[in-house]
């Protein structure tokens, strides 16, 4: 018998840790969560208007279109989140340096 499971890892939390079932067989997969770029600038603050610019740009956030829809991996939003805060701490650490 084989199980098969989807999950959605939204980036927001880390995915739960897995353990088999010993008489089973399994299959899990775990898919990034595509947030619109609403949610994004709901989630960040920052204008819609400027998600698009920046997208264009290549400065913000990476974004996929898959059809006629801009989505935002929540895994590479976290990630470039992540990158941003980074950079800042470090200028901020030299500027006290």
């Amino acid at each position: 018998m084989t199980t098969n499971s989807i999950s959605f890892y939204t980036g927001f939390e880390q995915p739960k840790p897995w353990s088999p079932d010993d008489s089973v067989a399994t299959t899990h997969v775990v898919v990034p969560y595509l947030m619109s770029i609403q949610e994004v600038a709901d989630y960040t603050g920052i204008a819609v208007a400027t998600l698009h610019t920046w997208r264009t740009s290549g400065k913000g956030p990476r974004a996929v279109k898959p059809g006629k829809r801009l989505r935002y991996p929540a895994d590479l939003l976290m990630q470039w989140i992540k990158e941003q805060a980074e950079r800042q701490w470090a200028q901020e650490e030299m500027a006290d340096g």
